[in-house]
């Protein structure tokens, strides 16, 4: 048996790293067709040291602010200056890219160490909802921004003596931001409650039903209120996908490495054919038409639902290796979880319950194909799932559609099937196929943990970095993926020496 890996191996797998890395880059690059913008009576002159451009647009003695999808964090609408172009040019297009309000450019505010601080009137008024979030800010509707679930979550108005510094993506310019805000324009808000009457016919009246539960837990007891928050927050820090990849190492334990590797590949697949249909239909979530709690954090197009899909898919291959006398109190809790995995996704304004409906069928469709092909073939023909030849094909296959649709989700999972690649790569060295053993299983979660731990550790001190950010959990989730593999590798290669 080898000793190490391959010279050939190594270097294909740093290569598509670095591939993987080039893609997730491009998916932030400035787009190609800016807003033609109303030219300013006055040009500055550019200054060379400039990287970017932001506006502070005050209304109602409150600050716009925008949440990034990739850090979480708020900051001024604004982005990166292109070659030749104004200053005032681009704070003007980037405000409209991330948040859809168009703007003119009026006097300079201040400046950063890099960016250039403009006061900017909008050129029509502010539309934002009537209610506001647990910490009073307004939310408004930007889900026609062409940036929109792409790199910005949402767009707030806010009371900046209610902004926690951490909260700001470069926090030691906060104070400069909360000075310059005292001597913008103050404009005007429009206020609405929801925006209903946008949305198709069919999902108006699920709408309704929303706001009515809504409602009903607003003015219902405070207890109940409370639990439910906490439940959302629970749901939304388990379906974290670093989290959910410490099952990883349990499933390959309990079933083995070439039934993980298939249900793995369900997933990858169901999702990246549910990801292209988001793009096709384009249907927003509930929550761009009528405000409320997003315990998800989810964001652009909801049909049909990529959570539902994936639990059903996950739990049909799972029941199927579940002995048959247990299949019944399994199928309980399962459909225990779907119920309160609706609830949640439901009130939380996250999908509507026909895009869970077609997310969970195409998820059971998806399952019965794989259990179906699972059953029929042998343990060799069931092997190509752990191959390097059907991941590198995933991989092709999830690279190209990150690159036609820039979106979040997409370097996910292109990012999981490059884990799922070196872990084929690295399983091929181990020439045993007997199970993992109960120490490497502790082991490989020891490890995952700790890796997750530093990660989150290191990860605010690097938040004001998009790249950084998006660069740490693409390498931290192809470690956690192949971790398993390695310790596999590693306890065996010992054992022959």
């Amino acid at each position: 048996m080898s000793q190490f890996l391959p010279y050939r191996n190594v270097l294909n797998l740093l290569l598509l790293f670095v591939l993987l890395l080039s893609f997730s880059s491009a998916v932030w690059a400035e787009s190609s067709d800016p807003v033609q913008p109303t030219k300013p009576s006055s040009l500055p002159s550019f200054q060379p040291e400039l990287i970017g451009a932001l506006c502070l647009i005050r209304s109602d003695d409150r600050l716009l602010l925008i949440r990034e999808y990739i850090t979480h964090k708020l900051s001024l609408p604004g982005g990166t200056i292109k070659k030749g172009e104004d200053p005032r040019v681009t704070a003007q297009r980037e405000t409209w890219e991330e948040s859809g309000i168009a703007v003119d450019v009026l006097d300079e505010l201040g400046r950063t160490e890099s960016a250039i601080i403009y006061n900017c009137q909008v050129q029509s008024e502010i539309i934002a909802y009537n209610n506001s979030n647990r910490d009073q800010r307004l939310e408004l509707p930007i889900f026609n921004a062409p940036h929109f679930g792409v790199e910005v979550l949402s767009a707030q108005l806010v009371l900046p003596k209610n902004v926690n510094v951490s909260q700001y993506r470069y926090a030691y310019q906060w104070p400069l931001v909360e000075h310059l805000f005292e001597s913008a324009n103050n404009q005007s808000i429009r206020h609405i409650n929801h925006l209903i009457d946008l949305a198709p016919s069919y999902q108006r009246v699920q709408l309704s039903w929303l706001n009515s539960l809504q409602t009903a837990v607003k003015h219902g007891p405070s207890w109940l209120q409370s639990m439910i928050m906490l439940g959302g927050e629970a749901l939304n820090l388990v379906m974290q996908p670093l989290i959910l990849l410490i099952l990883l190492p349990v499933f390959i334990w309990q079933w083995g490495r070439i039934f993980t590797a298939e249900l793995v590949f369900a997933c990858v697949t169901t999702s990246l054919f549910v990801l292209v249909t988001k793009q096709g239909f384009s249907l927003p979530l509930p929550h761009a038409y009528l405000p409320s709690i997003n315990f998800t954090q989810q964001s652009g197009y909801s049909f049909p639902d990529i959570y539902l899909a994936n639990w059903s898919c996950i739990s049909l291959i799972v029941m199927s290796q579940i002995e048959r006398y247990y299949r019944s109190r399994f199928l309980i809790i399962a459909l225990v979880s779907t119920a309160i995995l609706v609830f949640y996704q439901f009130i939380s304004g996250a999908a509507f319950l026909t895009d869970m409906l077609v997310g969970s069928l195409i998820g059971m469709l998806s399952g019965w194909h794989f259990v179906r092909h699972y059953l029929s073939n042998s343990r060799d023909q069931l092997a190509i799932f752990i191959g390097v030849k059907a991941w590198s094909i995933v991989l092709t296959v999830a690279a190209l559609l990150t690159i036609t649709w820039p979106h979040p989700s997409f370097i996910g999972w292109t990012t999981l099937s490059l884990g799922m690649l070196a872990y084929a790569l690295i399983n091929r060295q181990c020439c045993s196929i007997t199970p993992m053993s109960l120490l490497e299983l502790f082991v490989s979660v020891a490890v995952v943990i700790g890796v997750l731990s530093g990660f989150y550790h290191w990860l605010p001190s690097i938040s004001h970095e998009t790249s950084y950010v998006l660069l740490s959990k693409v390498s931290v989730m192809v470690l956690i993926v192949a971790l398993p593999a390695l310790v596999m590798f590693g306890f065996r290669r010992k054992k022959t020496l």
